[in-house]
């Protein structure tokens, strides 16, 4: 009997929904198996300069710049979602937060046991 992680296939996608729609439809159109999808995406916050710590209105813009960012990120996990849903294939997003895209894809992983992900090129040129 297959583990559950096996019934998984996770697929990485960035924050141009419209590029990376090219992976998402690989995966789902060569998903042996008929396994379960799920959307990881790694959110890299804003990079922050100069930042005054003593001005309560710099922390504050800080802080609303960085929600900005998260609704954004869900804004577009939702995007995927719903391509997913108009494909007629059940999905599940995780996303984490972290300053590296490479580093947050390793704690994916970790995190969650990923063993079968499709990770692609931002260029639907790739593909051909």
């Amino acid at each position: 009997m297959a583990d559950h992680q096996d019934m998984i296939t996770y697929v990485a996608v960035g924050k141009d929904v419209e590029d990376c729609k090219s992976i998402l439809s690989w995966a789902i159109e060569n998903n042996v198996g008929g396994s379960r999808i799920c959307i990881i995406h790694v959110h890299k916050p804003a990079k922050l300069f100069p930042l005054v710590r003593s001005l309560m209105t710099e922390r504050r813009k800080v802080r609303e710049r960085l929600e900005t960012g998260r609704q954004s990120m869900h804004a577009i996990m939702k995007d995927y979602f719903l391509f997913c849903q108009q494909k007629g294939v059940q999905a599940q997003t995780q996303t984490i937060e972290m300053g590296s895209i490479r580093e947050g894809i390793l704690k994916l992983i970790s995190k969650y046991g990923i063993r079968k992900l499709v990770i692609g090129s931002t260029s639907a040129n790739h593909y051909k």
